[in-house]
C-alpha cells in the first residue's frame, strides 16, 4: 500500500472516530472505491483491535524494582 501523508492520518483518523463528519463523509466516499484504503483500514481496525486487548498493570510490584549497587 503506498499512501501520502493526508490519506495516512485520515486512515488512522478513521479507524478511531476521530473525523469530523464532512470529513469522514469525504472519506468514505473515496473508500468505495479505493481497494488500498480499505486494505489500510483494515490494517488499522486489526493492529487497534490488538492494542486492545494488551493488559496494563494498575501498578508495578515493588518486587519488579531491582535495587543496582555501584562498584567503587
Amino acid at each position: 500500500m503506498n499512501y501520502d501523508d493526508t490519506v495516512r492520518d485520515d486512515l488512522e483518523a478513521y479507524v478511531i472516530g476521530a473525523l469530523d463528519q464532512p470529513v469522514r463523509a469525504s472519506f468514505e466516499a473515496h473508500l468505495g472505491a479505493c481497494v488500498a484504503c480499505m486494505g489500510g483500514v483494515a490494517l488499522y481496525a486489526g493492529m487497534l483491535a490488538d492494542l486492545r486487548t494488551i493488559e496494563t498493570p494498575e501498578s508495578s510490584p515493588k518486587s519488579a524494582v531491582i535495587p543496582v549497587r555501584r562498584s567503587r
